[in-house]
Parts: C-alpha cells; structure tokens; sequence
C-alpha cells in the first residue's frame, strides 16, 4: 500500500502543488468545458447550451459534460473549478486499481497476489496513456466493481449479498452512462457480458444471467438522461453514418504488436501509418505481462484450478485482437457487421481485453511464485527457465530493430525512420530482462524479490504513462488562462478559425496541438470548434454572406486576425422569405438584408422590417422584444435545434429553421416579448427515466428482501376421521 500511495504521490504531485495536467485533449477540449460547466451552475443556469462553439451547440449531447453525473455536479459545485478538475484526473486510476483488486480477491487470490493485478490494470497504459480522455478513463474505472457485482449476482445464492450486487450493477451501469461517452460504456459492457456468459455456461444457470441483464438494463434508465440526448446528437452529427472507413481508423498496426516486448521502439511511442495519435494504438503492457505469461505456461499442470479461466480469456484475447487489428484483417470488414462490434470506432480500444487478461494472468502468476519453489523444486527450474524467452524475445526485437533503424525524414517519419534511436530503444529490452530477473528471484523464495517485483512492476508501469503526461507539464489554472489568447470579437460577436490552431512537438518529443475550443475559457463566441461530434450543417462558412449570418466579425488566417465585412444583426425582423431546399446555393441569389431563406412557405405580411431588441441572452435562454407594423419573422443568429421552445408573449410559437443553420419564429404585428429556451425532449425524457430506474433500485432489492422475510404459510388439510 505505501508503494501505490508513493506512486500516486510521485504521479500526481503537481495537482496537490494546484497544477493542472494540460497535454492534448486535457487543454484543448476537457478544462474548457469543465470552465463552462462549473460557470453555469455558479450562475444558476443551464449548461445544456452551449453558445461558444458552431454558432450554437447542444453540448450535453455531445457527451464529454456528464452534467447529470451527481459525484460530477457535486464537484463543480461546491468546489473549485481547478480543484474539481485536479480531482476528476487524478481519481479514476486508484478507483480501477481497488475495482479490480477486490474483483480479484473475490476470485480466491490472496490480498498481496488481488493487490498486484489491481495495480497492473489500475496503471496499466491503456488506462494512463488515456488520461487525456478524461471521460474514457472515468468510466473503465467502473469494471473491476462491475466485475465483483457480477460474480456475486451469478455466483452467491438468494440473499443480501445478491441484492446488493444486483443495486450495484444497475448503479455502476447508470453511473457509467451518466458521464457520457457510450464508446467506452459499450466495451465494458462487452467485457462484462462476457464474463457473465462465461459464468452461466460454467454453471451458475440462465437465472442469475437474467439478473444481470435485469440490472443492466435499470441501469439504462439511470443513464437515459445523458444518452438519449447524446444518440439524438450523434444523429444529427457528421457520424450519423459512419463509413467503414471511417469506423476502421485506428486500426492498430501490426508492428505494434512487438511493443509489449520493446516499449519504446518506436519514436512516437507507436507505430502509425493514419492521423498522428500515440494514444489509440498504444499495446503496451508492462514489463511483467510476458514473463507473467510464461511463467503461467509453464506451470500450467499446476494450476489447473485456473485453466477454464485461462482458455476464455485466451479466446477473448484473441477475438478482441483481431478486432483491434481492424482494416490490417482481411475479414475485418465481415465482423464489423456484427452488431455493436462494428459500431465502435478505433478499432485498436478493443485491446482492453488483452489488457484486463493480462493483469490477471500476473496476479495468478505472483500468487504462484510463493508457493512454486517449496511444492516441486524440479517444476519451479523449469518454468525459471521459461521465463527467459521474453527477455530473448527483446533483445532479438531490438538488434533488427537496430540493423534497420534509418534517420528520420520529416517530422512524423514511417519505416524505418519510426525506430527510435539505440539510447532510448534498449530499455524496453532491459525492463523485460529485469522483470525475468526479479520472477526468478522470487520463485527461489527471496520474499525480498518479491516486494521489489511490486514495486518494479508499479514504478514501470507509472513511468510509461506519466512521461506521456508531461509532454506539456501541468500548469495553474491561472497560468493555463493566460497562455489562452483573447479572441478580437467580444460577444455576441464571432470568430471564424480553424479547430485545430497550432502542431508541433515539445520538449519529451511528444506531438503537441492547440485547438480553438481553448478560446472558450474567456467566452469567445466561435463559428467553428473543436468536440467529439461535429455538428452537421448546411452552410459554407468558408463564404462572406454564410459569415455575415452567424455573426462573425473576424477570421484568424496564418496568425492573424482579420476583420470581415459587418454581420447582420444577432436579433432581426423580416417581412419577406424565400423557400430553399439548398441555402448554401442560394445565399447569392438574395437579398439576405430583407429576405429570409426558410424550409416551407410562410405567410408573411409586406412592411417595413420592425425592431427586435435583446432583453437577455444566456445559454439556453434568450429574450427579445419586438415591434413591427405587419406579421414578419424573427431571425436569430443561434443555431436551430430542435430543442429549442419559443413563446411569443407567454404562448407557444413555432420555431423554424431559417437560412439552413439559424432560428426564428413567426411574430404578429405590435409589441411583444418573445423567448427562446433550450429545453430538448431527449432530456426530459431521460429525466423520467432515471426516476424510474432510481425507483427499481431502491424497490426491487427491497421487495425481494421483504419477501424472504414473510413467514411461510402452512396449509393445513382436513382433520382426520
């Protein structure tokens, strides 16, 4: 416990000094949003809406807030927004450390052996080069707890314990949905559906199998409040229909598959042929994993207590590599047909399994090392001997990595220019070598090899992704702010950029990139920017007249900011439109200063255009009174939705989609008060939803519980003659 406790200490001390981890997405999308989110609840308003970005955006949907999560609401709340932000990073590892820990020891490893696993996934590198997707992070930490409820669910008979289980499971499941990113969500259901049929088909019986299916689906109703919202958001964003191509992007290349024996072969830590992301692909799994596995080989008659265990997960590997592998499979393409399977983009996150079985397998592998030397001395030399294939393996790896290793050509080189160079390359060789060292070590009953394999095995697996975190070093969030440059268009107003700002490389060599979403912090209002789920729109802001409707005032070309012709107003009335079925097209064929570009006719009535005037506008919440002589239309520079409500004078009216992007509404002629709020059914629904599902919760373990305490009933029959 004092080595994880130190590992943490050394892994996150900047947060405890108030810095702040900032590398890639971290910076550029998470802190911003959060910034938002903890800003809105300060001021008592809705952070379903975001207006800063694409002229309007439905961010709850978009699914990176988690705003309904309650542990999240909580935090941005009550404490600061840094603060907040420093915890919501730093928790999830030392959550999936203990999930998966417990997970362990409820499978019969003792603490030491249930300790040790928990580490090996807790900080395995799928989990902490993901730190940079926040919400990926956060919900894998949910597994291993995911796992211990299941195999109580299947595993124990009627009672408490099972009940308990059974709330957990549909918590958990409800708490994984709330924080909102189904990608990660639909892996771990696949996980641990997985085990719960392997379960049933060992034995535990169909019951406890519709148990759990019982409690994931409550779960479902917890979490309906976060992806109702977001699969209406998908639907209407560029990933509504996802090309194979587009669903095989990374896809993990071949080459990595050496990294679990050489870790840092390559330059940019992977191997990538696609779109510059060391994280997606990274196949690195600790130093101890091949060892582990050898030694387990090894010494497989002697523990046949864990072979049914071992074939399924071997199974599992195999399955889930040959999804990870994606495009570089010839039958990809046919099990990307296969429901839920081929819906997931980047192929390469399918190693989560690889990594889940390879933590186990270490756990059952340190658990053996105490007893291997004094139960068949003859059987523990044989598997010493083994384990010395992995080093072998490595070093062979690195000496052809060696012989082929080519200077680099250009800042993101490919063959053999990707090889790192000899200083930095032979580690990965030599961890592996003294991974093997300190197994044997151990097998001979040197309970000191033992405690430095813990601590070996932490320390390795702590740097791997940690070097990665610092490729920008952790910052305040007051210096963080101040790196954010003022956008030149002071709200309302606009500016059109690029998403992406800025590449490059850092200081560790590491690609760093700024995208605009950072300009949010200082409430830039932007035409474009940088989220999961990129709205799909029907406009060209490349163009002047698409620019002067959503408000834009400047554009950054090259690093400079350029001023562009006067936008029309944020709030406008018309008394002319025209019926468009392509608004891109025909923005040139009219008047845009008195004619509105609408999908169905509209009666409206000839006049002078009235004023509208902005009486309020906050995200989700905008106000205006109009005058006008005649019935015109209101056009507001936000983006359509179809959440958005109107009411004009406290009756409801019908908001419409006017040149393609924006809103409006009818108004009748004189005086009047006209509201916009953002209040999407998907939400409301969601919130129904939940309520129920928080009702089976709380009542059906209930129920159950009372229903064993009733007193049996005796039937008695007639009396005998």
């Amino acid at each position: 416990m004092l080595a994880i406790a130190a590992a943490l200490g050394i892994a996150f001390w900047p947060l405890a000094a108030g810095r702040l981890f900032v590398y890639a997405d971290l910076g550029n999308a998470f802190l911003p949003m959060r910034l938002f989110f903890a800003e809105r609840i300060a001021r008592g308003e809705s952070a379903l809406w975001m207006p800063n970005l694409f002229c309007g955006f439905f961010v709850h949907g978009e699914g990176q807030l988690g705003i309904y999560h309650p542990l999240r609401r909580l935090a941005y709340g009550w404490l600061p927004a840094g603060t907040a932000f420093a915890l919501e990073t730093a928790l999830p590892l030392p959550i999936a450390l203990a999930g998966f820990a417990v997970f362990l020891r409820r499978l019969g490893l003792p603490a030491s052996a249930a300790l040790f696993g928990g580490v090996c996934f807790g900080f395995s590198p799928y989990l902490t080069t993901r730190l940079t997707h926040l919400d990926t992070v956060a919900v894998l930490a949910h597994l291993g707890w995911l796992l211990w409820a299941t195999d109580v669910l299947m595993r124990e008979r009627p009672g408490s314990r099972r009940d308990l289980a059974w709330a957990a499971l549909a918590a958990l499941t409800g708490s994984q949905l709330l924080i909102g990113y189904p990608p990660a969500v639909a892996l771990s259901l696949l996980v641990v559906g997985g085990y719960a049929v392997f379960l049933a088909a060992r034995g535990a019986g169909l019951r406890p199998l519709l148990a759990v299916g019982s409690a994931h689906a409550v779960g479902l109703l917890l979490g309906a409040p976060q992806w109702l919202p977001t699969f209406e958001e998908i639907a209407a964003s560029q990933r509504a229909d996802p090309s194979y191509a587009f669903r095989a992007e990374q896809s993990l290349h071949p080459l990595n598959l050496l990294l679990p024996l050489s870790p840092w072969l390559f330059r940019d830590r992977v191997y990538q042929v696609e779109v510059f992301n060391p994280i997606e692909q990274s196949f690195y799994l600790g130093a101890v994993a091949p060892v582990a596995t050898l030694w387990v080989l090894a010494r497989w008659r002697r523990l046949a207590a864990w072979r049914g265990t071992f074939v399924a997960l071997a199974c599992a590997s195999a399955l889930s590599l040959a999804l990870a592998l994606g495009r570089y499979l010839p039958v990809h393409a046919w099990l990307a047909d296969i429901p839920l399977l081929g819906l997931l983009r980047a192929p390469a996150r399918y190693t989560l399994v690889v990594s889940l079985a390879s933590a186990l397998v270490a756990a059952v592998a340190f658990d053996d090392l105490r007893r291997a030397a004094a139960a068949d001395p003859a059987d523990a030399r044989a598997a010493r001997r083994a384990i010395w294939l992995a080093p072998a393996l490595a070093w062979a790896i690195a000496g052809v990595a060696l012989a082929l290793r080519q200077e680099p050509a250009g800042p993101w080189p490919t063959g053999a220019g990707a090889i790192r160079p000899p200083g930095s390359l032979l580690w990965g060789p030599a961890l592996v070598t003294l991974a093997a060292l300190l197994f044997s070590a151990a097998a001979r009953g040197l309970r000191l090899a033992s405690l430095a394999l813990f601590a070996f095995a932490l320390a390795d697996l702590a740097v791997y992704g940690d070097t990665l975190w610092w490729s920008e070093p952790p910052v305040t969030l007051h210096e963080y702010l101040e790196s954010v440059p003022v956008s030149p268009a002071a709200p309302p107003d606009r500016l059109l950029t690029d998403y992406t700002m800025r590449i490059g490389r850092s200081h560790t060599g590491q690609g760093v990139y700024r995208t605009v979403t950072r300009l949010i912090v200082h409430d830039a209002r932007l035409v474009q920017g940088y989220v999961g789920l990129f709205p799909t729109r029907r406009l060209d802001y490349r163009r002047p007249r698409a620019l002067r409707l959503a408000g834009a005032t400047y554009a950054e070309i090259d690093g400079r900011y350029e001023r562009l012709a006067p936008p029309f107003a944020r709030a406008r009335l018309l008394a002319r439109s025209a019926v468009s079925g392509d608004p891109a097209r025909d923005l040139a064929s009219f008047d845009l200063a008195s004619t509105a570009l609408v999908d169905a006719p509209l009666e409206l009535v000839e006049g002078p255009p009235g004023r509208a005037d902005l009486a309020k506008d906050v995200p989700g919440d905008i106000r205006i009174h109009t005058l006008a002589s005649t019935r015109q239309l209101l056009v507001l520079g936000e983006a359509y939705h179809e959440g958005w409500k109107a009411t004009s004078d406290g009756t409801p009216c019908r908001v419409l989609r006017v040149y393609g992007d924006f809103m409006g509404c009818v108004v009748e002629a004189g005086e009047h008060e006209v509201a916009f709020r953002f209040e999407p059914q998907s939400v409301e629904q969601g919130l129904r939803l939940a309520l129920l599902g928080a009702c089976a919760v709380v009542g059906v373990p209930g129920l159950a519980a009372a229903r064993r305490r009733r007193p049996l009933q005796v039937r008695r029959g007639p009396a005998s003659a």
